[in-house]
């Protein structure tokens, strides 16, 4: 469906050399979808065309020419790099479906990725073990010790009790009362 809209591309003339009047142009322009080009000869640096599709991406080149009126040529200038101006809808539906579909493949790999990495750190003991120390057991180092006397070790280490009770204080001090007396007058009174 051909839809009706009015289009104008303006290009830049040689500035200073030649009046305006003295340049003629012309326009070749095609949708992304053909081969074919259509050639426009424009008098001024304005080209419009009435219709266009809204739907496709068009392709542009412009080149001049002196005219008559300034000089009999007939050699054109080359044409100028292509403009592309629209859009194509096919391929910004394929664009954005082939974006979504690896955005959702990347982020389904990166969360699969990290899944199984938490597995691995979890299952392995020595990771395990660094991430989470156990606290060190001396049972096992004074066993025997703990056996052979009963579980006193101030025995084993060889302190008598009496020294042992000389390091236990004795917090209790006598109660002393201080208290003001009433006729005990100061020298500044």
């Amino acid at each position: 469906m051909l839809n009706r809209y009015y289009y104008s591309c303006t290009h830049k003339t040689l500035s200073g050399v030649f009046s305006k009047d003295c340049v003629g142009y012309q326009v070749q322009h095609r949708t992304s979808d053909s081969d074919l080009w259509t050639v426009k000869d424009v008098t001024s640096n304005r080209f419009s065309f009435p219709s266009y599709n809204p739907d496709q991406l068009y392709i542009f080149q412009v080149r001049s020419k002196l005219n008559s009126l300034c000089a009999s040529t007939k050699l054109w200038s080359d044409w100028s790099s292509a403009v592309t101006w629209g859009r194509n809808s096919t391929k910004n539906m394929n664009a954005s479906g082939e974006t979504f579909i690896s955005a959702i493949s990347i982020g389904s790999s990166l969360i699969f990725i990290l899944i199984l990495i938490l597995v691995m750190l979890i299952r392995t003991d020595r990771i395990w073990v660094i991430l989470v120390p156990q606290l060190p057991n001396p049972k096992k180092n004074f066993e025997d010790l703990y056996n052979m006397y009963n579980g006193n070790f101030q025995e084993w280490t060889g302190v008598s009790k009496e020294v042992v009770e000389s390091f236990k204080h004795n917090y209790t001090e006598p109660l002393c009362i201080v208290s003001e007396d009433p006729e005990c007058i100061g020298v500044d009174a």
